[in-house]
């Protein structure tokens, strides 16, 4: 019954069915207790799979009267409390999934002493448990699949993994583990397929023996130093992740020697250095933030399955080449903070996938393309949970999340769950001239547009209120001219506002979230007025009009929506309401 929208609580009632052997509702929505008495009196239960509901409560201490279960997973709930020592005596158990719930306290591998045959084991994603093993302890089972992510581990290495002959995945990530990571681990198991250590405290070196098997491997965000082992090129990774250690080397010679199995690789925040001059084609390629020289490689021009492309951060020179167009795949393209120049080239409106586009802090000069107006991909207003992720099809178990820091409302924002979500147009601090083209209101996919750091001149287009998904706008230090559209208030997502440093004039709009922002959005400007900057329009004339023609023509503009609002009302509900809303 699982997968079947099924709500409501599970009903003591279940305890009658006495020969039931395996109770599967999971990705429901039941909610409450999870009735552990009447479960307790179904002696041949073997398989109860009650994960992504919204169940509540605790284990109680008779938990372990359910003897006769093999598979138990109750994951992705809202289970809370300690987990009970009741548990050990549940030694049938071959699959334990408690991951993603609130249980608290501290849990001691050791409990599961007398457990023999147990192979999947994931408490991941309990903040508040702290999983403890003692350091000499030698257990009984062979587990295949071992998650502990975010269990609050402390201390070196866990060296019961040692023993653990059949371990084919194993997830360690976001603990406080330090220390070395033991050259023993590439030994223990020939069938270790997926390895993620990221987000501890490991320093040292990259052992130099890398399991030929390893599908995955992550080491990221630790403080790992010295180059990348040979071995790491000998065999048959699909993602590697090394980001954000303190790793050196010739970039030319760790991307020269890559598998071609590989797909993605990401190696940002690191030492590297050198240009890069040829590579297989990925994936995934995310490099920035180390010290890479050189052009963008004309190797990648072939790579039409590339979906993101991150150089930013580096110092690479050169002009975005025209071949650019050649990868049709392109959903992520960030090349900020770099030395590039020349014109912004047309040929990027052949991305049609182009969701993000962030070419901020270089030296790009000539107008703003045209044709931008024409990216399919930012104009897509998916409301999609989908996350951008590489998946195995032939291995389930590798899945590895994006994550991409985006320049929004003022600050660095990281997103990895919602990336799918992000449309980004970010070409701020350069050289860029011109009018901002009328076609930019086309993309209403863009939740970041940030324009600001340039030599643009001419208006604000009135087009922007199309743009009502729109949450960060950035048009400061410009030389803009002219009123703010009123239009503007339109865009009821706006969070973050900033159009100071340019020439505007006029009355700064109050209706909508334009009423919400400081004076800091608006400030050196020096010929706008409104209670946003404490300027009264009725005694600052600055405009070709007076202030009583300005507020007739807000007055007759929010009476011309509110026309379209009654328009809508006699074509149909859905419309109405998303107005109304508005």
């Amino acid at each position: 019954l699982s997968h079947n929208n099924i709500e409501g609580v599970l009903p003591p009632s279940i305890g009658n069915l006495s020969r039931l052997e395996w109770l599967h509702l999971s990705e429901n929505s039941l909610r409450g207790n999870i009735p552990w008495t009447t479960l307790g009196g179904l002696s041949k239960l073997s398989g109860l799979f009650l994960w992504s509901n919204q169940f509540n409560g605790s284990l109680p201490s008779t938990f372990g009267s359910l003897s006769s279960l093999i598979w138990l997973n109750l994951s992705n709930n809202s289970l809370s409390g300690i987990i009970p020592p009741s548990l050990q005596q549940l030694s049938s158990l071959r699959l334990l999934h408690l991951d993603d719930n609130k249980f608290h306290g501290t849990f001691l591998l050791s409990l599961l002493e007398n457990f023999t045959q147990i192979y999947d084991l994931s408490l991941s994603g309990n903040n508040l448990l702290t999983v403890k093993v003692n350091g000499f302890w030698i257990p009984k089972f062979q587990l295949q699949f071992l998650s502990l992510i975010s269990c609050n581990m402390e201390g070196d290495f866990p060296l019961f993994i040692s023993t653990q002959y059949a371990i084919q995945y194993l997830d360690l990530s976001n603990n406080r583990l330090s220390g070395y990571i033991p050259d023993w681990l590439w030994d223990v198991s020939y069938n270790m397929e997926f390895l993620d250590l990221s987000m501890n405290l490991f320093d040292g070196f990259i052992p130099a023996k890398i399991g030929q098997y390893l599908r995955l491997l992550s080491l990221a965000k630790n403080n790992l130093r010295g180059g990348i082992p040979h071995s790491i090129y000998e065999g048959n990774l699909e993602v590697l992740d090394l980001s954000n250690n303190k790793l050196s080397g010739n970039i030319f010679t760790v991307v020269g020697n890559l598998s071609s199995t590989l797909q993605v690789l990401n190696l940002e925040n690191n030492l590297f250095e050198g240009e890069i001059r040829s590579m297989p084609c990925l994936q995934t390629l995310k490099l920035g933030g180390n010290r890479i020289q050189g052009p963008i490689p004309s190797s990648l021009q072939n790579c039409s399955s590339l979906e993101i492309l991150d150089l930013g951060y580096n110092n690479m020179q050169g002009e975005i080449p025209n071949w650019i167009q050649n990868l049709t795949s392109l959903r992520i393209l960030v090349l900020r903070s770099n030395k590039f120049e020349g014109g912004i080239p047309l040929q990027l409106e052949k991305l049609q996938n182009l969701q993000v586009l962030i070419l901020s802090n270089n030296s790009f000069s000539g107008n703003i393309p045209r044709n931008f107006g024409k990216l399919k991909g930012m104009k897509n207003q998916t409301q999609s949970t989908e996350v951008l992720q590489y998946d195995s099809n032939s291995f389930s178990l590798v899945a590895y999340v994006e994550k991409l820091v985006i320049t929004t409302k003022g600050q660095f924002l990281e997103y990895e769950r919602s990336l799918a979500l992000i449309r980004c147009l970010d070409i701020s601090n350069n050289n860029l001239s011109g009018d901002i083209p009328h076609d930019i209101g086309f993309l209403i996919g863009l939740r970041v547009l940030n324009f600001s750091g340039n030599q643009l001149s001419g208006e604000i287009p009135n087009s922007f209120e199309k743009l009502l998904q729109l949450e960060s706008l950035d048009l400061s230090r410009n030389n803009l001219i002219g009123a703010i559209p009123i239009e503007l208030q339109l865009l009821t997502f706006l969070s973050y506002l900033d159009v100071s440093h340019n020439n505007l004039s006029g009355r700064i709009p109050q209706g909508g979230q334009l009423s919400t922002f400081s004076e800091s959005s608006f400030s050196n400007n020096g010929d706008l007025c409104g209670i946003q900057i404490n300027i009264n329009c009725s005694s600052f004339s600055v405009s070709p009009k007076t202030s009583d023609d300005e507020d007739a023509s807000e007055e007759d503009w929010e009476e011309h929506i509110w026309w379209e609002v009654g328009l809508g009302l006699s074509f149909g509900f859905g419309f109405a309401v998303v107005i109304g809303v508005l």
